[in-house]
């Protein structure tokens, strides 16, 4: 999977030239919803994105954001970009019946109370970009709370922050 990105990268950084403004974006997102991420943009300020990523021992999340992006921090630099947005999850993973923290029950365990079983939510989003002008880079931090309901549980998680490398085209 690693090799499969870098590959990407060179491939897109020799066919694409490097503008100011993008259409789309590819990369990879960190934090505790990290993935391989796809932006597209509609217009000039909203895009759609969407994030595949794993969870922990076995599971998968694909997550898809509308984003509205307002130019920001124009005194400092021209390229920074806030964002803010909402969107829909959808997956299935690993989680034990019985262990929960504060009615989140954890994606692994070591014995027979084991389930494998879908999960659908709800997230927000706030973040702050910017677009380097040399290269066609684009770096996010970005605050991604959501709500998730499954058969066996609910749950929030209000700790979900990432950090975004993606090259533009």
């Amino acid at each position: 999977m690693k090799r499969l990105i870098v590959i990407s990268f060179l491939f897109l950084s020799l066919t694409t030239g490097f503008s100011q403004s993008y259409k789309n974006s590819v990369g990879i997102r960190g934090g505790y919803s990290s993935g391989i991420t796809f932006k597209h943009f509609v217009s000039s300020d909203v895009a759609y994105e969407g994030i595949l990523g794993d969870v922990w021992y076995g599971g998968f999340k694909l997550t898809g954001l509308r984003i509205n992006h307002t130019p920001a921090l124009l005194d400092l630099a021209n390229g920074f970009y806030f964002m803010s947005g909402y969107g829909l999850h959808v997956g299935a993973a690993y989680y034990d019946r019985n262990e929960e923290f504060f009615g989140y029950h954890h994606y692994y365990s070591y014995d027979n109370n084991v389930d494998y079983g879908p999960f659908i939510g709800i997230d927000g989003y706030l973040g702050l970009e910017y677009r380097i002008k040399e290269i066609p880079l684009v770096i996010g931090l970005d605050y991604k709370p959501f709500f998730e309901i499954a058969p066996h549980y609910a749950g929030i998680n209000l700790f979900d922050l990432g950090l975004s490398l993606k090259f533009r085209f």
